[in-house]
């Protein structure tokens, strides 16, 4: 299934949203950006994105498109956890324009860009700032920052609350719960975990290998963390804190750590405990728990971004924050650029279409003989060239 619109146009620049790959593609929806231009009297004014909007880059193409959704579309959010299952898009809690932190899960059907609320009983109490990942089909939650859980499901997990935010009237704090969602029930649970937790924290980096989820970092108080947790997931313990071999990346937030292999974590970027935004990029080996700081090109740093690994194995980052987000003295920065990162030789079939594209004056009279689907993405891509040149871009 390929997900068309219109090319050429770029999305706003974004914070705190959510992406997912599915087959080639990255699909980007929610979050939020710095609209302080339009009122310079006023440092930060949050504005949330069109809720209705996603959208997709095609690493075919090297090329947005902007698609409509319809149904049940959730309200503008930043912070929400995101994973995709078969053709669906699960969106789970976060922080909603005009409602504030949010227990709901929304699933979008990628095909028809239909959203529907799928949430039907007593869940995780509402919070932003999870982190998520899927295992046989049902959909993990950990942490966030958010409400005490005490009137939600708490059957396992501590909570510690925020006595700086409860000052000025924020009834919030931290937890290391650990939620399960059974999209096929539409019910939550709260399973008891074995081993001893994770502190309670936010904005964590996991990713899950197999069978066990990896945990990383995240901010617990006024900690940001460089702590590794793993967590068996059919047995469902914890191993506790992991002792690391070489160099361990300094402590943040707000960092992605996606897996890039079965046994390959990647960390990049985040927000440490000095307020410093990073552009580092680490490498985990999950089985001898070694880290490993690669020599990543020179960039802008970010926070609050995202990262996903495509079907062909590209490693795609997309937006967040590059300055300190908590300095609300100044404007926030916004990145806009995809970095693009491989672990792995490309394919021999993407090697091939790039070699057909490069020598296109000798080869595009025979590109009608390909088939149809790989006559497509090397027609897209040259209306994509096209539309840039008459842009000017």
């Amino acid at each position: 299934m390929e997900l068309r619109g219109d090319l050429g146009e770029i999305p706003p620049k974004r914070t705190g949203h959510v992406a997912v790959a599915f087959n080639r593609a990255m699909i980007v929806w929610g979050g939020y950006q710095d609209n302080s231009d339009s009122n310079p009297m006023q440092m930060e004014v949050e504005r949330y994105l069109p809720a209705t909007d996603i959208w997709i880059y095609h690493t075919d193409i090297d090329q947005w498109r902007k698609l409509t959704t319809r149904g049940d579309v959730p309200p503008g959010t930043s912070g929400a956890s995101a994973v995709q299952i078969n053709h669906k898009m699960y969106v789970a809690c976060g922080h909603c324009d005009g409602i504030g932190n949010t227990n709901k899960v929304y699933r979008l059907d990628l095909e028809t860009l239909k959203w529907e609320s799928i949430t039907t009983d007593i869940g995780p109490s509402p919070r932003d700032k999870c982190s998520i990942w899927e295992y046989r089909d049902e959909i993990y939650l950990f942490g966030g920052f958010g409400y005490d859980p005490v009137d939600y499901l708490n059957e396992d997990g501590e909570y510690t609350k925020d006595l700086v935010g409860a000052e000025w009237g924020s009834y919030r704090g931290w937890n290391n719960q650990l939620h399960v969602f059974d999209p096929g029930t539409r019910k939550w649970r709260n399973p008891r975990c074995k081993g001893p937790k994770p502190l309670p924290r936010a904005a964590v980096g996991a990713s899950r290998c197999g069978n066990k989820a990896y945990i990383f970092g995240g901010r617990h108080i006024d900690e940001r963390l460089n702590d590794l947790h793993i967590l068996n997931l059919d047995t469902l313990t914890w191993s506790g804190i992991m002792a690391s071999t070489g160099s361990v990346p300094e402590g943040r937030s707000w960092h992605t750590f996606t897996a890039v292999s079965d046994t390959h974590i990647f960390l990049y970027g985040g927000f440490t405990t000095q307020r410093d935004p990073k552009s580092d990029g680490w490498l985990l080996d999950t089985r001898t728990l070694l880290w490993t700081q690669l020599n990543v090109p020179l960039t802008n740093p970010r926070l609050w971004h995202t990262m996903v690994r495509t079907s062909e194995d590209d490693i795609l980052i997309y937006g967040g924050c590059c300055n300190n987000i908590l300095d609300h003295t100044q404007k926030m920065v916004h990145s806009f650029n995809v970095l693009v990162y491989r672990f792995s030789p490309r394919s021999l079939l993407r090697m091939c279409l790039e070699c057909a594209f490069t020598n296109r004056k000798q080869l595009k009279k025979d590109w009608e003989n390909l088939p149809k689907s790989l006559t497509g993405i090397l027609t897209h891509k040259l209306e994509a060239i096209e539309l840039n040149k008459a842009s000017g871009s």
